[in-house]
């Protein structure tokens, strides 16, 4: 790692550039930087070019998956002051490119974050919003887009997640560890959160709401035909037909 980033405080391993080789990404909590390190197969480490990458403030968790418009593995950073992540896409050779959007924003105080598949056929991404009590998912709308989906509570002061398939869902589950704070005097356990594949409330909602059945678009209110005649004494007469329609029925009247 360079000299110059300090205060390193997560990491995510995984094959940044396809050479069948785990690789480093570090998250330098005091720089606000990510430094990137080439694996070189015998416990030994070099780090790629382009890093370290800057991210927001106060970095503090990272997380590599899929995500799409990244042609290797991406890697989304939590920056806790101010509020947003970091989104990287790979470039599949241990080089990464900021996504449009970033840094988005999410939940007070993020503390921790994860990728999945948390809809069918699309990545996502889940932030532990430590200030704000609950957990932030975002889906993958293509393009390297997220789109804010869902944001269920999370027990206290949630510091930590991971997504996975805990009960045989649809989609991931999410455990949440809640770092309870310590009141005087007393003696707080600590607590983890099984969120039960949240995301199925974007794919099935748990109300259902039906369409108003049998509607269709109706022409009311007072309809006027007038046909005029030319008689030889050079007098005109109009035939007046008026149809007066409801929602409650149907009227028609000539007169002449």
């Amino acid at each position: 790692m360079a000299n110059s980033e300090q205060g390193p405080v997560a990491v995510t391993v995984t094959d940044f550039n396809g050479d069948g080789i785990q690789d480093l990404a570090i998250v330098n909590q005091t720089s606000n930087t990510v430094t990137v390190l080439k694996g070189n197969g015998n416990g030994t480490f070099s780090e790629f070019p382009k890093s370290p990458i800057t991210v927001g403030t106060t970095p503090v968790a990272i997380a590599s998956g899929t995500l799409s418009a990244s042609t290797g593995p991406a890697l989304v950073v939590a920056n806790q002051a101010d509020g947003t992540i970091s989104v990287l896409l790979g470039n599949g050779d241990g080089t990464f490119t900021y996504s449009a959007q970033t840094p988005i924003a999410v939940g007070t105080s993020p503390s921790a974050v994860a990728i999945g598949s948390f809809l069918e056929g699309s990545s996502g991404v889940a932030i532990a919003d430590a200030g704000a009590d609950a957990v932030s998912i975002f889906v993958d709308a293509g393009s390297g887009i997220l789109v804010s989906a869902i944001e269920p509570a999370a027990g206290t002061n949630p510091v930590a997640l991971l997504a996975g398939d805990f009960t045989s869902s649809t989609f991931p589950d999410i455990v949440v560890a809640n770092n309870i704070p310590l009141v005087s005097g007393q003696v707080t356990d600590g607590l983890v959160t099984l969120l039960t594949s949240p995301t199925s409330l974007i794919s099935n909602p748990a109300i259902s709401q039906q369409p108003y059945p049998g509607s269709e678009y109706e022409d009311i209110g007072l309809k006027v035909k007038a046909t005029p005649t030319l008689h030889p004494n050079k007098e005109v007469t109009l035939q007046l037909e008026f149809d007066i329609k409801a929602l409650a029925g149907r009227a028609s009247t000539e007169f002449r």
